[in-house]
């Protein structure tokens, strides 16, 4: 298989020397997303992230002169990343113990972020075309991904939790962007006849119910209401309201099972009455769980006197990071020597490895970049602008229940990546054009 993926990868460096930019960019977003669980991650050598940065080098390196920062706001921001990266990264092996491999190894995802430079190359209708691939993509894994309650075992990753309300068993391993394409299939002016958007939908809205996140389907619906109800849509709430109670009725036992599981609003009152982490016992449901071990690492950088820059770069399985920590609170990690709880990073909340490893100088940066797209899909009010900001809404609200806009989350990046340049793309010929119009009139 890793020949297989070396193909792959060198197919699509060479359509994007023939010109053919949306093919080849699929390659991206396919190994940030975890080649979206079609293929058996373990039978693939390394990391699928670490192709996805040879091809952005291979890209770069052949392109670089195509790389202009003149009115790009969002491009000197991803600069001022990666620069501030490498300055930690060079902090750390100079002023810590880490050894340098590890310490490079812990820091090599954040130049993942230059894929702006390469996304920014291709042309609106290039990048609508990687949307759309993307979305059948999507398609495709949600399909098989919904099949596996049905016992048939096409789609890789697997179950986490088992439980016998209705002879059902809860997968987690729901494929990526399925939140981001339902609002695209209901708001954008995709052309697709009425048949195939409503089974599109449905499959995604299958995806989305299975995994029986209440987080997200929570946040998703409440998100697409508020935004509803701005607009006036009467009609369209409505006709949502039944839609989510045919799917109550029909995943009903599955959904008494998981809100009897836990008491959400005791969970989250326990968590806001904790006045530190050491109030957390471990009784709590897991949003307490989240904000003890973000309070904890708080107060580390605090009493540490590294609150705004980090701590760096050391690798969260290296023997000085587990000589130099004991943290209290932490995801627990199965790794190749036991069970281990992370110090630094954690997939269950954005903001840790964020403030652990950059500070508050990094958040401030990453908000920076996420918060300026927000504006510019807020001020091109267009149907795929709106998609993109509802998005975004969603993300950050769920970023208190995973790392969804921190620094593992650049599948989310890549996505915003491309949306981000259509709006700006789409804006700039519409402006040419108006103003072409004018001198002729």
């Amino acid at each position: 298989m890793t020949l297989l993926y070396i193909a792959f990868l060198a197919f699509s460096i060479i359509q994007w020397f023939r010109n053919k930019k949306a093919i080849s960019i699929i390659f991206l977003i396919f190994s940030l997303c975890n080649c979206f669980r079609l293929l058996d991650l373990g039978s693939i050598s390394g990391k699928v992230a670490d192709y996805a940065l040879i091809y952005v080098f291979v890209i770069l390196v052949y392109s670089y002169k195509n790389i202009n920062l003149k009115g790009d706001f969002v491009g000197k921001l991803v600069i001022t990343i990666v620069g501030y990266c490498t300055i930690s990264l060079i902090c750390t092996i100079v002023f810590t113990e880490e050894k340098p491999i590890l310490a490079f190894q812990a820091y090599r995802r954040c130049l993942t972020l230059l894929m702006y430079f390469v996304i920014k190359q291709l042309n609106s209708k290039e990048l609508f075309d990687t949307i759309k691939y993307t979305l059948w993509i999507v398609i495709i894994s949600a399909l098989l991904y919904i099949l596996q309650p049905l016992g048939i075992h096409l789609y890789q990753g697997g179950q986490d939790e088992t439980f016998y309300a209705g002879e059902m068993t809860r997968y987690r391993n729901a494929p990526n962007y399925i939140h981001f394409f339902i609002l695209f299939l209901l708001f954008s002016n995709f052309k697709i006849s009425t048949a195939r958007k409503y089974i599109c939908l449905l499959i995604l809205l299958c995806g989305l119910i299975l995994p029986m996140s209440r987080t997200n389907i929570f946040t998703l619906g409440v998100v697409i209401i508020v935004y509803l109800l701005s607009q006036r849509e009467m009609k369209a709430v409505f006709g949502l309201t039944i839609v989510c109670l045919i799917a109550f009725a029909i995943f009903g036992s599955y959904w008494e099972y998981r809100m009897g599981s836990t008491d959400t609003s005791n969970d989250i009152m326990s968590a806001l009455s904790m006045r530190n982490y050491k109030d957390y016992d471990g009784s709590g449901g897991t949003f307490q769980f989240r904000i003890a071990m973000l309070m904890e690492r708080i107060d580390y950088l605090w009493k540490s006197q590294n609150i705004w820059f980090g701590i760096g770069f050391p690798h969260e399985l290296s023997a000085y990071t587990r000589s130099h920590f004991n943290f209290m609170v932490g995801t627990s990690l199965n790794t190749e020597y036991g069970m281990l709880r992370c110090y630094i990073e954690t997939p269950d909340i954005s903001w840790v490895t964020l403030l652990m490893r950059l500070g508050l100088i990094g958040i401030i940066l990453y908000m920076s970049m996420f918060f300026y797209m927000c504006k510019r899909f807020f001020k091109f009010h267009m149907p795929l602008g709106v998609c993109a900001l509802l998005w975004q809404t969603y993300l950050l609200l769920t970023s208190f229940s995973g790392d969804v806009i921190g620094m593992s989350a650049f599948n989310n990046y890549c996505l915003m990546f491309v949306l981000y340049n259509y709006i700006i793309h789409y804006h700039g010929i519409n402006k040419d054009r108006t103003e072409q119009l004018n001198r002729i009139a």
